[in-house]
């Protein structure tokens, strides 16, 4: 059923935002027109949707809402407030009406439903909407029918039947609704421990398709190592794994996936989900009996059921293409893809034609540096990589190599927004074939110890596939100069692997994995971080202290933060408990030799919904039952200023202020000042610590993904990874994300400040003053000088920053 009331006149309606307020308007060409044609409120029934179709106006990507309203909406958080980044050009967004929720939750009143608005977020951004309708849920085709378990009040797919809870339909299982967000109505809601259930259907042989999986939300991706289904007797699913083989077959399902020249969302991520399950079965006068059965809720969960004749697939198609259609929608891809440093391209086919002209760099005694290359073939063929790591006489210098991963990445938190990106890097490059006219990027990074003779270390990177070789030369200049550790760290927030910690018996796991990504980390020098800790208290005090040593064996810098202990101590045993636990894991740790951690016990205490209670009395526990403790806290918001008096060391971000001033501001009330979060791990812990004065920085996050790790569209968020789930716990090259090496190569950029400030000599001095006075005091005007601080011509900027300190090095020496 289509709503005249909600069809725009054929002159294509433009919403604007203004500077200060976001232009609000309703679908309809105006409110008296809307109300003539129908008078609110608008009821609606299962199935169905409303459906605007327009164009983004413009060059750039634009922030749209869609705001609905009911009855008792009277704000922001009452109302739908739906937010979507939509590239230039044609748009479709479809989304349901029965069951839709307002930001606090609350689910909207179906029979209730009073206003529809649409408007660009974007400062300065336009659109045009073409056409906005409710679409009524049409029938499913051919006779067939379609169920959806879940709540009474959740969406339903159209065409499709709610099945809630204490519907006489469920015969066995007390079938506990859940809801997820992100994904189609199909999978959107579902029932767990549901074990029997009859659905009436005429005589006659059917094809009976089913959705089973519960895709999960935040970390966990629910896991069913033992599960049956049976339809009308006939045994159409059995698995029975090991946490080892769920791991292999399901976790990391998704980690050889790559997108083509066209990337698909519905392909790529969308057509895999919901564990589809399809059997064709013989109809009685009983109808279709469904029976799950299972170790757990978890193998005995249920989205949807379709039921259609056996001879027929019309109605299976029919629900793909809408969901394909929706999820398409949805999920928009910014065909640009995301911008990496120029590499030379070698074609293998050429490869014995002439050698390939040397890849150089320099580097300092003790520092590392990244080098890169590009190999096109003209046929898809696997390849080999065989390392020759430079070396001049005796000397030689570590090489290690990725192969970067064409994926679809989430780059802006919460929203739909997808990026095609080579920033997933494969540490077995071998794994990933070399695919017909595309071309394979490999990223390098070499490593001069500090004993390294100077001279050039001349090596190779050799590509071997059937279609040819490549061979691809590395001249390495190490210097006669070894510029001094970093003094002011940086790193990433780590923790423990999520999968490692969904089963007994794999505490071994997850020790190795903990150790090894700060392995890692410190081999590229990066050893600010924030490490995996685990909960010093029901069980978990050894735990604490062997997460505590790993981290002090592997050289990262005390004191570091606890970002988690403190909080979930809390949680656990309450207040006054938690500040003995906490003060004995200091005071145990002290024993051993150890620095005891800083405490984080905030986390943006002005964001609603973050209040970690009565901070002044928590911290004031803290400090009675240990006089010695540090405590942190993450602020991102100038309100936050009256509550820094509480903390000993402060992380603050853009939100809070990080130009000069705020920093100087916040160490003049005597706390250490860290920055974090920023997205910019280069330019911050080259350029911007030093630039501001501030102690540390760390970027969040090395290992949170949600859900399906290697899916960026089932949650809230976007996953969070610097280093990727994989098959060991400890590999021999961890799989990373670029922004690890951006990190590194920040690190460098900031030892080689350092040398520069301890020269005298008048070309050091003259230098430093230079580089010093050209430093803005102010973050955005930094970042504008710098291009953004991300991107192959910030890194050129930062190059030649870098370069004229080596270059002076080497007159110098």
């Amino acid at each position: 059923m289509t709503l005249r009331s909600l069809l725009l006149a054929s002159a294509a309606l433009v919403l604007a935002a203004q500077p200060l307020r976001a232009l609000e308007l309703p679908l309809s060409s105006s409110r008296a027109q809307l109300e003539a044609a129908q008078t609110p409120p608008y009821q609606a029934k299962p199935g169905d949707e409303i459906v605007i179709r327009g164009r983004v106006l413009g060059d750039a990507p634009q922030n749209v809402v869609l705001r609905m309203d009911d009855g008792a909406s009277r704000d922001y958080a009452s109302r739908v407030n739906e937010e979507r980044v939509l590239p230039p050009g044609p748009f479709t967004w479809t989304h349901p009406l029965f069951g839709a929720r307002a930001v606090n939750g609350r689910v909207l009143n179906p029979q209730e439903l009073t206003g529809f608005y649409l408007f660009v977020a974007s400062k300065g951004g336009r659109m045009e909407v073409d056409d906005a309708q409710i679409r009524a849920a049409a029938p499913l085709p051919n006779g067939a029918r379609g169920y959806s378990f879940g709540a009474a009040d959740a969406p339903v797919f159209p065409g499709f039947e709610r099945i809630a809870p204490k519907d006489p339909r469920i015969e066995a299982g007390p079938a506990i609704p859940t809801r997820r967000p992100g994904v189609d109505a199909l999978l959107s809601s579902g029932m767990r421990a549901l074990e029997r259930v009859r659905l009436p259907y005429p005589p006659g042989r059917v094809r009976v398709t089913l959705w089973t999986e519960d895709v999960g939300e935040w970390e966990t991706l629910p896991q069913a190592l033992h599960r049956r289904i049976r339809i009308n007797g006939k045994e159409a699913l059995y698995e029975l794994m090991t946490p080892a083989q769920w791991i292999e077959r399901r976790y990391l399902a998704g980690r050889n996936e790559e997108i083509g020249a066209q990337p698909d969302a519905w392909e790529t991520y969308g057509k895999r989900r919901g564990g589809m399950v399809s059997a064709e079965v013989d109809v009685g006068a009983n109808g279709v009996v469904l029976e799950l059965a299972g170790e757990s809720a978890v193998s005995t969960f249920l989205s949807a059921a379709l039921i259609e004749p056996a001879s027929s697939r019309a109605a299976f198609e029919d629900v793909q293409k809408r969901r394909a259609e929706w999820f398409n929608s949805l999920w928009r891809i910014d065909a640009r893809l995301r911008e990496s440093a120029p590499a030379p391209k070698i074609e293998l086919a050429r490869a014995s034609e002439a050698p390939a002209a040397p890849l150089r760099i320099a580097l300092g005694r003790g520092t590392g540096g990244r080098v890169a290359f590009e190999v096109v073939a003209q046929e898809t063929q696997a390849a080999k990589i065989d390392l020759s790591p430079p070396a001049l006489g005796d000397s030689r210098l570590a090489l290690d190599i990725w192969a970067g991963q064409r994926r679809l990445e989430r780059r802006t938190v919460g929203l739909n927004m997808l990026t095609p990106t080579q920033d997933m890097l494969r540490g077995e490059p071998a794994d990933l074939p070399l695919h017909a006219g595309v071309p394979r990027r490999y990223v390098a990074w070499v490593s001069a110890p500090e004993g390294a003779s100077p001279g050039v270390h001349r090596g190779s990177v050799t590509i071997s596939a059937p279609g040819g070789k490549v061979v691809q030369p590395l001249e390495i200049e190490v210097m006669d100069a070894a510029p001094p550790a970093a003094p002011r760290p940086a790193g990433f927030y780590l923790d423990e692997a999520p999968h490692l910690t969904w089963f007994p018996g794999m505490g071994g796991e997850r020790r190795k994995q903990v150790g090894c990504d700060l392995a890692i980390l410190a081999r590229l020098g990066i050893t600010g971080n924030a490490p995996a800790l685990a909960t010093p208290v029901a069980g978990g005090e050894d735990a604490f202290v062997v997460d505590s040593l790993s981290a002090a064996r592997n050289a990262n810098s005390a004191p570091w933060l606890a970002y988690t202990p403190a909080k979930r101590t809390r949680q656990q045993v309450g207040e006054a408990a938690a500040a003995r636990v906490l003060a004995q894991a200091s005071t145990g740790l002290r024993d051993l030799g150890l620095t005891a951690p800083i405490w984080s016990i905030a986390d943006e205490p002005s964001n609603a919904g973050h209040s970690e209670g009565d901070l002044a009395t928590w911290a004031r526990s803290l400090r009675a039952a240990d006089s010695r403790v540090k405590l942190a806290a993450q602020l991102n918001h100038p309100s936050d200023m009256k509550v820094i008096d509480l903390f000993d060391t402060v992380l603050i971000n853009e939100g809070f202020g990080i130009d000069v001033r705020d920093v100087a501001q916040a160490a003049r009330r005597g706390r250490d000042v860290w920055l974090y979060n920023t997205g910019r791990p280069r330019f911050t812990a080259g350029y911007w610590l030093p630039a501001t004065g501030a102690a540390r920085y760390l970027q969040w996050h090395a290992r949170m993904p949600t859900a399906d790790a290697f899916d960026p569209t089932d949650g809230r968020e976007g996953d969070m990874q610097m280093l990727f789930p994989t098959p060991q716990a400890c590999p021999a090259r961890h799989d990373i994300h670029t922004d690890v090496l951006e990190m590194a190569e920040g690190l460098v950029d900031q030892r080689w400040l350092a040398w520069l400030d301890k020269r005298q000599e008048p070309e050091a001095r003259a230098l430093h003053d230079s580089i010093a006075s050209a430093a803005p005091d102010g973050w955005r005007t930094a970042l504008a000088r710098h291009h953004n601080g991300v991107g192959p011509r910030a890194a050129a900027s930062l190059d030649a920053l870098r370069g004229s300190i080596m270059d002076l090095a080497r007159r110098l020496k």
